[in-house]
């Protein structure tokens, strides 16, 4: 698999995490509501390091799970957190990247390219 797709769904990660990062910092936060987004940041320093080091076809279930629970973050912070909507925004965009991600490299798999 091309390394174009991998590196656009890093971008987003970078993007996200950095978003997060401010985030983890934000005094107004309620207090329920840092463990989510410490939680959202480690799973997208997860995925980037599986991103970055792992080979994709090998990691496909642990990248659907993860792709799965950031949706799950993302909705949980749209409902929760409405000041943090940018973020949920960025992570969704991960997410959906990442599931996009997932199903090319199972169709290359598929076909034998991989």
């Amino acid at each position: 698999m091309a390394n174009t797709e991998r590196f656009a769904v890093l971008k987003l990660i970078r993007e996200a995490k950095t978003a997060v990062r401010n985030a983890r910092f934000d005094t107004t936060l309620e207090p329920d509501q840092k463990p989510v987004i410490e939680k959202l940041y480690i799973d997208l320093e997860k995925l980037e390091d599986d991103l970055i080091l792992g080979v994709i076809d090998e990691r496909i279930e642990s990248l659907k799970s993860s792709s799965e629970s950031l949706e799950k973050v993302a909705e949980k912070i749209k409902q929760d957190i409405k000041k943090l909507e940018a973020i949920a925004d960025m992570v969704d965009k991960v997410a959906k990247a990442l599931k996009i991600l997932v199903d090319i490299s199972v169709k290359a798999s598929s076909l034998g390219v991989l």
